[in-house]
């Protein structure tokens, strides 16, 4: 090497140079890629030092044995990162002459395949990760030592990564679902179903068989939290398919039949029979009261065509409940709702006022009820979430006053109320 350039940035304690200049001797410098240009190196120090008036004699520097050094060094760093590759080389090709990347792929794809009725979340990943094993052990067949070597190490880092996933999904799928988990979900599908029976033409029969599969999981005792949640993701997805579709809410048909179910306890069968043309008239009559009413709840709150949907779904369920009929209770919440009430709490008075129109003694129509449950509260300031206890206490004091004294409501019951 007759070459030899270089560049020395220094900080000379000038009080002491001599020492400092013959630790040069006892430094260790470690070069990469460089090349030395000793005919000028002797001028190039002194160059540097000149600003200090500094003479620096380094006719003595062997060059010969700065090359060795450098060529010392390089060969030490070459075998280290050969005895490396080539270990890293060995142990790929005995992987695959053994069989062993062939076995591992097959281990963790078996394990993938018993788990996949539970619908963990993660066995999407999984899958791709197997998909990448396969992909990294077609790259393994080549006669490139290097690409052989990277595509063994991203296999096994892959193949760690897949066998975690793999445990915690087991681990998952172990854990017993309660039976309360498996009632709540059915009562959800259910209930979904009765709200939105515009979905039940093109997504009814699909939930209906996740619900048969619901019970069949109840039924076997063996339930899984990772199998409830698989037939909870597939309803969720359903559901989702139906927003987007736009068939949510309750069909005419529903409504209509809710009415139907609300008016027919008043008819005989009897009635049905002879007299089908008036019973006909009666629903038609029913059907278009609830329309008026529903336009007047409309005009006094501002909610969704979704609420009002599930409010009418619900209002056919309560009425039946509580003995009155569709029409009152929306005309009642509509009542509540002019006085400001919130909407849900229209609906919870209203479906106070009701009972009290169906149990209270001398109620003739639910507008008296209405009017004395709002009096009452309004003069003992009841919460709406209290008004029940109106009712009760209503009912307390009419069973032990006379009954020419309780009219409507108003009675001597400041020493009940409050």
């Amino acid at each position: 090497m007759s070459n030899f350039s270089a560049e020395i940035q220094a900080r000379l304690n000038l009080t002491e140079v001599n020492k400092s200049l013959q630790s040069l001797e006892k430094t260790q410098i470690t070069l990469s890629n460089v090349s030395i240009d000793t005919s000028s190196f002797a001028a190039k120090v002194q160059s540097a030092l000149k600003s200090t008036n500094l003479t620096v004699d380094v006719g003595k520097i062997d060059a010969s044995s700065i090359n060795s050094q450098m060529q010392s060094f390089g060969t030490q760093a070459g075998n280290s990162f050969s005895t490396s590759f080539n270990l890293a080389f060995r142990n790929a090709k005995t992987a695959i002459d053994t069989g062993s990347i062939e076995a591992s792929i097959a281990k963790v794809t078996a394990q993938y395949e018993k788990l996949g009725t539970t619908g963990h979340a993660k066995l999407n990943d999984i899958k791709s990760d197997i998909q990448t094993l396969s992909r990294l052990q077609s790259q393994m067949n080549t006669n490139n030592p290097v690409s052989l070597v990277e595509s063994y190490k991203e296999f096994n880092t892959t193949l760690a990564k897949t066998k975690n996933s793999l445990a915690t999904v087991s681990a998952e799928s172990k854990t017993a679902a309660s039976s309360l988990q498996i009632t709540t979900l059915d009562n959800k599908m259910s209930t979904w179903l009765e709200k939105n029976s515009k979905a039940s033409k093109d997504f009814g029969a699909a939930i209906n068989s996740l619900h048969n599969r619901l019970i069949t999981l109840g039924e076997s005792g063996t339930a899984t939290a990772s199998e409830l949640k698989a037939i909870e993701n597939e309803f969720n997805e359903i559901t989702q398919s139906a927003i987007t579709a736009g068939q949510t809410g309750t069909s005419f048909t529903s409504q209509l039949g809710g009415a139907l179910k609300s008016i027919s306890k008043y008819i005989s069968a009897t009635t049905i029979i002879h007299e089908s043309i008036n019973a006909l008239k009666e629903m038609y009559q029913n059907v278009y009261s609830i329309d008026t009413e529903m336009t007047e709840l409309m005009k006094v709150t501002n909610e969704t065509s979704e609420a009002y949907n599930n409010f009418l779904s619900n209002a056919g369920s309560t009425a039946k409940e509580i003995g009155t009929t569709i029409s009152d209770l929306v005309s009642s919440t509509a009542d509540f709702a002019r006085l400001g009430y919130s909407f849900d709490d229209s609906q919870t008075l209203a479906e106070v006022a009701n009972i009290y129109a169906v149990v209270g003694d001398e109620i003739d129509s639910i507008d008296t009820a209405t009017e004395s449950i709002i009096s009452t509260m309004t003069a003992f300031h009841v919460e709406a979430e209290d008004a029940m206890s109106i009712v009760d206490k209503f009912n307390e004091v009419g069973k032990n006053l006379p009954k020419h004294i309780v009219i409507c409501g108003e009675i001597p019951v400041s020493s009940y109320i409050g």
